[in-house]
């Protein structure tokens, strides 16, 4: 994890701490000029540490080329084939549902709306950067998100466990 990233994070934990922080403003300018010779000095030695933006087609061909793809446009290709998985998921259980009901194939409830309706979401998908087509409401690297996260991954384990406690 780059020092970036760091700062970050560590940024989100102050906010949803609601921590106060008082710093020479002096000293953080120093600390961020260090940190800039640091990292340009790394990423002159090492330039396959810098993502590309790569597209995500690109980094899954390149994956399975036996190349190796650089690690953050890997981890952000995981988190945009996630969201991927989850709209197929979702077209899924709407087929399932409306095959349930018996209701007529029309739009969200047919198999061929939907099959053509894939083929155009992981067609844009792959033409896309990871994280554009995440967009900044998903940025694995935005505190705000992993806020949200924590507080939906805190939701489901009350859920679950008082679904597991009716049992």
């Amino acid at each position: 994890m780059s020092f970036h990233h760091v700062l970050k994070r560590l940024r989100g934990v102050i906010e949803s701490q609601s921590i106060r922080v008082t710093v020479d403003i002096d000293d953080v300018r120093e600390l961020l000029r260090d940190y800039d010779r640091i990292d340009a000095s790394y990423r002159a030695i090492h330039p396959e540490s810098q993502s590309r933006g790569a597209l995500l087609g690109e980094i899954i061909e390149a994956a399975k080329s036996g190349e190796r793809p650089i690690y953050d446009d890997l981890r952000l290709a995981v988190c945009a084939m996630d969201a991927l998985m989850t709209f197929d998921r979702l077209a899924i259980w709407k087929l399932a549902d409306g095959e349930q009901e018996g209701r007529k194939p029309f739009l969200v409830y047919s198999a061929l709306w939907q099959r053509e309706e894939q083929f155009g979401r992981i067609k844009r998908a792959m033409a896309t950067a990871p994280l554009q087509y995440l967009g900044p409401n998903h940025d694995p690297d935005a505190p705000e998100v992993q806020a949200r996260r924590q507080q939906s991954i805190r939701l489901y384990e009350k859920v679950a466990a008082r679904k597991s406690g009716e049992k």
